[in-house]
């Protein structure tokens, strides 16, 4: 069982749960831009760009999207998810 998994909840619930707690909400933001831009375009993997302009997610064929967040953010997120994930 993992550290603070509740009895029916699945390790994984449990982690998410975990995770969500710990970070903030300036990384939710960008948690939720992640999963809206990953059903919008089938879930094709993406690269965080930068260009005189700022920051953007670029996608294969060409598709991009201006974000709001930094490479900075993408770390942070990153690593407040690494403590309960492997990847």
């Amino acid at each position: 069982m993992f550290s603070g998994q509740t009895s029916g909840e699945s390790a994984f619930e449990a982690a998410s749960s975990a995770v969500l707690m710990s970070i903030t909400d300036h990384d939710k933001d960008l948690l939720r831009l992640l999963v809206v831009a990953h059903g919008a375009t089938g879930g094709k993997q993406f690269t965080v760009t930068r260009s005189t302009a700022g920051f953007g997610l670029g996608y294969p064929g060409g598709i991009s999207l201006s974000i709001n967040f930094d490479d900075i953010a993408f770390r942070q997120l990153r690593s407040a998810a690494s403590h309960y994930f492997h990847f």
